[in-house]
């Protein structure tokens, strides 16, 4: 199990009414888009680019029938909406966003890159969020925590993740591109992002960022960081976390949701 744009101490995105899907995000998640792309291109594709689920909803642990199913019982775990959206990103756009998320903890939230990443650089730029049904547990040291967001990025079965036996249904199964922020105790929150496709998995130097707070972890990448990228992506949303011992020793200490599941095919949406 491997596995933002944030605005501290404030909700992003409200949570919708979480069930079906394809439902019209918050006034919040709109003024953050706007706050992002000042055009409105970005928020106007969220009305058909977010789609919500039920809270409460059980999660299939990696290990598969050697550890039960779990309703999660964090909220900072639950996975309630998801969404993808992206436009073409000008110098200016980066100016302006760069100006209002800054790395570190800014006005508007704390946005993290990789310790190797490389600067904003105009090109086609998606932005995936993923929000809880509580706040993010990304401030909490007392465990293991992790949120990412998964894509197949090339829609090429062959060249996806198969996860070992006794991990079969690992997260980010049938997928071959992760953008992950991880929390473990005593340390602050990183950001990663992998390549799938090789064993073992490789860390990529890119322009992506991620930002988090309250209930939400939005991640933004540069289609042209990774060659081979549809215009369409399928991707999925993920959150887990531990004790320690993964939750496979009884009594089963973790928490955790796959939106969609990991046996369920991923989500897509139809244009930006």
């Amino acid at each position: 199990m491997r596995a933002r744009i944030a605005i501290a101490g404030t909700l992003l995105l409200a949570a919708c009414a979480a069930s079906g899907t394809g439902s019209v995000p918050s006034t919040e998640v709109q003024g953050y888009f706007h706050r992002v792309d000042s055009s409105g291109t970005l928020a106007s594709q969220l009305d058909t680019n977010t789609m919500n689920f039920p809270a409460g909803q059980a999660t299939e642990h990696s290990a598969d029938d050697s550890v039960p199913d779990k309703v999660p019982d964090q909220t900072g775990t639950d996975v309630i909406s998801i969404g993808l959206t992206g436009k073409f990103m000008a110098q200016d756009d980066l100016d302006a966003f760069e100006a209002d998320f800054p790395l570190g903890v800014g006005l508007y939230g704390t946005t993290v890159a990789d310790a190797s990443s490389t600067p904003l650089v105009p090109g086609n730029y998606y932005f995936a969020f993923l929000q809880t049904a509580g706040n993010l547990a990304l401030f909490n040291d007392s465990q293991y925590y992790q949120y990412s967001v998964v894509f197949d990025r090339d829609d090429n079965a062959s060249n996806n993740y198969v996860p070992p036996a006794q991990f079969a249904d690992d997260f980010w199964k049938g997928t071959d591109l992760a953008f992950a922020v991880e929390k473990n105790p005593g340390t602050p929150a990183t950001f990663k992002v992998f390549d799938l496709q090789t064993d073992p998995f490789t860390s990529l130097a890119t322009a992506s960022r991620a930002i988090y707070g309250g209930s939400v972890m939005i991640v933004m990448l540069r289609r042209e960081d990774f060659p081979g990228m549809v215009e369409y992506p399928g991707y999925r949303a993920t959150s887990f976390c531990h004790d320690g011992g993964f939750g496979i020793p009884p009594p089963h200490a973790w928490s955790g949701s796959v939106k969609p599941s990991q046996n369920a095919p991923l989500n897509f949406i139809s244009g930006y």
